[in-house]
């Protein structure tokens, strides 16, 4: 993971980090509205709801979802549910 962080030096944590689960495939849950607009290819609701730090991280969060994200993960809403629901769950070693 440390690449991608200094590939993407420009992408605040919270976003980088939801893109990071995303691309392991073990998260089940819905991101938030601007990851999933993103994700889903809804420039204009991304945009919409993007604060100040991802407007002006745009370009580099793109380029991480184009260059780093698999493709059957992103593209449209019926896409990225489709990943989500077929994450792998880590086991849950609390327990052990």
């Amino acid at each position: 993971m440390s690449d991608l962080r200094t590939k993407y030096p420009q992408i605040p944590e919270l976003v980088f980090n939801a893109l990071v689960r995303h691309r392991e495939h073990t998260q089940t849950w819905t991101h938030g509205h601007f990851v999933t607009a993103l994700l889903s290819n809804d420039l204009m609701e991304a945009f919409n709801r993007a604060d100040a730090d991802c407007l002006e991280a745009m370009p580099e969060i793109v380029r991480f979802v184009y260059n780093d994200l698999p493709a059957p993960s992103h593209g449209s809403a019926e896409k990225v549910a489709a990943w989500l629901s077929s994450a792998r769950v880590p086991a849950d070693t609390s327990n052990a």
